[in-house]
């Protein structure tokens, strides 16, 4: 969820055993738990009363602001190293405007 994998964890417990002790552990990590329940409901009641203050015009804000994240400049390398998706155009499906490399002229009096 926060970027932490199973053997952070792992860490995390063994150095909370070595700092708290194993006989107050489960009380630590019980409060350690009704916190973060907390400030989940923190946030979801500040998400629900900025919803309802702000009211339709926060969605329309929200996708604006996803649409800001195309002008970043990492993205804006990626999108231009990706491999561009062109159709192959098959024979079958008859003549197109599709170019086929030829000999080029050399005309020494254009220069």
């Amino acid at each position: 969820m926060f970027g932490v994998s199973g053997w952070d964890l792992i860490v995390l417990g063994i150095v909370a055993m070595v700092l708290v002790g194993p006989e107050r552990l489960p009380k630590v990590a019980a409060e350690a738990a009704n916190w973060v329940r907390r400030l989940r409901d923190l946030a979801d009641k500040a998400k629900s009363d900025l919803a309802a203050t702000v009211g339709p015009e926060a969605a329309t804000f929200v996708e604006d602001l996803r649409g800001l994240a195309d002008l970043h400049p990492r993205n804006i390398i990626a999108n231009a190293l990706a491999e561009p998706t062109v159709k192959p155009v098959s024979p079958a499906a008859g003549p197109s405007s599709v170019v086929e490399p030829g000999p080029v002229g050399f005309d020494p009096d254009a220069t």
